[in-house]
C-alpha cells in the first residue's frame, strides 16, 4: 500500500502540468471585485447566526 503522501504527490504532478500547458497558451485576466459565491456565502451565514 502506498503511503498517503506519496499518492497525493503522484495525483497532483499531472494536473500541474496540464495547467502549465493551458496558461502557456492563454491570456490570464485578473477580475477584482464583489463575489456572488462569497456574497451568497455571507448571506446565509448571518442567516443561520440570526436564527441560532
Amino acid at each position: 500500500m502506498a503511503r498517503p503522501t506519496t499518492a497525493v504527490t503522484t495525483h497532483v504532478t499531472p494536473t500541474l502540468k496540464d495547467l502549465q500547458r493551458l496558461l502557456h497558451h492563454c491570456d490570464v485576466i485578473s477580475i477584482n471585485g464583489p463575489s456572488y459565491q462569497l456574497k451568497n456565502r455571507l448571506t446565509a451565514i448571518d442567516r443561520d447566526t440570526d436564527a441560532a
